[in-house]
């Protein structure tokens, strides 16, 4: 007889424990068959959802930041900028204010795209897992932003990946390639 609060296990027949040839694992399979009770498929329904909570590991990709990208997105613009403040200060009398901010905005539009890029790399390096897997697309929205900028551009790309990053909820999801 069985007790009120006792586990309900499947019979012995209904384990469903299979090995798997591919991989050499065993790979426990819950399925319900017609003429099963609703109570064995309550307890492997139940089975299933701690298995799977159990064994639930996530694996978020950690990009390397090459130099390269460093040199282009920081290193470069602040050289470049620090020597347009160079000349401005020692040709104080030569070199009007219009034109020195001109090429400061120059410098920081010739180099957004690389800073941009560098952004969304060292978010993707070390943004936690929990936020990384929050996406609710495929590929992510920080993968989506790196080929919506290689495919369209700088100014049109990244406006498709701030769209994306303003859609990235419920009940939007699903595959969406740039």
């Amino acid at each position: 007889m069985k007790k009120e609060n006792e586990p309900i296990l499947p019979p012995d027949g209904a384990n469903n424990t299979q090995n798997n040839a591919e991989n050499g694992t065993d790979e426990i399979k819950y399925q319900v068959f017609y003429g099963d009770s609703e109570e064995i498929a309550r307890a492997l329904a139940v089975a299933h959802i701690i298995d799977s909570a159990n064994e639930r590991t996530v694996d978020v990709e950690r990009p390397k930041i090459p130099f390269s990208r460093v040199f282009a997105g920081l290193i470069l613009p602040l050289l470049l900028n620090a020597g347009a403040i160079a000349l401005f200060i020692v040709f104080n009398d030569a070199i009007p204010v219009w034109a020195f901010a001109s090429v400061c905005v120059l410098i920081f539009l010739l180099f957004i795209k690389h800073f941009v890029i560098l952004f969304v790399l060292a978010y993707q390096k070390f943004a936690p897992v929990s936020l990384r897997t929050a996406c609710r697309f495929e590929p992510t929205c920080s993968n989506y932003m790196l080929l919506a900028i290689e495919k369209y551009g700088f100014w049109r790309g990244f406006f498709k990946g701030i769209r994306r990053l303003l859609r990235c909820h419920y009940p939007n999801g699903g595959i969406d390639y740039p």
